[in-house]
């Protein structure tokens, strides 16, 4: 079997004390707890690692997410808008050759990632298999547009294309993840090109992930796709009211189960606070 958790709109910030930092402390914290004697998930982070795609954010969320890589997690991470522009909507080429080098160089260990120039375009749609599964992430924070809004690129629509054309082995089960929501349509925070992509994806991926929005949702079989997941702010802890009257708060991440016969199984881990 191989789970995958999602993580999504951490928002690091230089600062070690940060709040979105010791909150996200507490997520990786709980998650070594959580995890301590099982066998160890996949982890999908679906962008704005940082809060300004500042060095000494990357710094920090490397910094951050190292005892997770430690412990035999397995990490995968595409950018958002925070990632390579300032407060998400001020573009910094700057900030992109920062995530490239930091987060898919010196975190990921991405093959020529940690040159002095921007290669991101040429390295996505991303992909990595663990064991049956099929992780492929799209950058859709690689140029400057209105505000916090995204896009993929003909290109990059293009290369997914060809790669959800392929044939798949055996059991074997597709998951893509971005950033930006392809079903919101606010004119300062949508994916611009969502019809496209949608287009591209319908019927051909098994799970599909995203964030932005910091609002957690999940739909059955939209797009024909079997999964699909908003995630909220991770490191933003969920409060509810028991039935005897107390408060809970945790943090939620989503989780899906990919059994060895391709059989899926989604459900949340609630990491305690």
């Amino acid at each position: 079997m191989t789970r995958l958790l999602q993580l999504s709109d951490v928002h690091i910030r230089k600062r070690p004390r940060a709040r979105d930092n010791v909150q996200f402390q507490k997520v990786v914290a709980g998650l070594l707890k959580l995890y301590r004697d099982r066998e160890k998930p996949v982890i999908a982070v679906t962008g704005d690692v940082t809060q300004n795609g500042r060095k000494g954010e990357f710094s920090q969320a490397v910094a951050l997410m190292r005892p997770l890589q430690k412990a035999g997690f397995e990490l995968f991470i595409v950018p958002g808008n925070h990632d390579v522009a300032e407060h998400g909507s001020a573009f910094r080429r700057k900030a992109r050759l920062a995530f490239q080098q930091s987060i898919l160089g010196e975190l990921l260990g991405l093959q020529g990632a940690s040159v002095e120039t921007i290669v991101m375009d040429q390295m996505f749609p991303l992909v990595r298999r663990f064991g049956n599964v099929r992780v492929i992430g799209l950058d859709t924070a690689n140029r400057e547009d209105f505000l916090a809004t995204g896009r993929c690129g003909k290109m990059q629509l293009q290369r997914l294309d060809a790669l959800l054309a392929e044939p798949r082995q055996d059991n074997e089960r597709t998951v893509l993840c971005l950033h930006h929501h392809p079903f919101y349509r606010d004119i300062g925070h949508c994916l611009i090109d969502s019809a496209e992509l949608q287009a591209v994806i319908r019927n051909r991926c098994d799970v599909l992930m995203f964030g932005h929005r910091h609002r957690s949702e999940r739909w059955r079989h939209k797009l024909g796709i079997p999964i699909v997941f908003a995630a909220g702010q991770t490191n933003a802890p969920v409060k509810r009211r028991l039935a005897n009257g107390k408060k809970q708060r945790y943090f939620e991440v989503r989780r899906v189960d990919f059994g060895d016969d391709g059989k899926m199984l989604s459900s949340v881990d609630q990491v305690p606070v």
